[in-house]
């Protein structure tokens, strides 16, 4: 039976279930491309989850807009009518 994975991810559970029988090559270039498709739960998760949390704890504290500044007294055209 012929198994082709896609994803060292797949190898590897599959060789964990005893589906497989991989040779000692297969297993280590399976385990060396993992880094490159799938990451670790902690990695490279610090920066971005605390610029996350910075983001969110900003716009809460973020300043209100200014009150608008609308004033009627009445018509706005105050020139002189041209003379005649």
């Amino acid at each position: 039976m012929v198994n082709n994975f896609a994803d060292p991810l797949d190898f590897l559970k599959a060789t964990w279930a005893g589906e497989i029988a991989p040779t000692a090559g297969q297993l280590r270039a399976a385990v060396a491309a993992m880094p490159y498709t799938h990451k670790k739960l902690g990695e490279g998760g610090a920066k971005d989850q605390t610029q996350r949390a910075a983001v969110k704890v900003a716009s809460r504290f973020a300043p209100a807009a200014p009150p608008r500044l609308v004033v009627s007294n009445g018509p706005t055209d105050t020139r002189q009518p041209a003379a005649p």
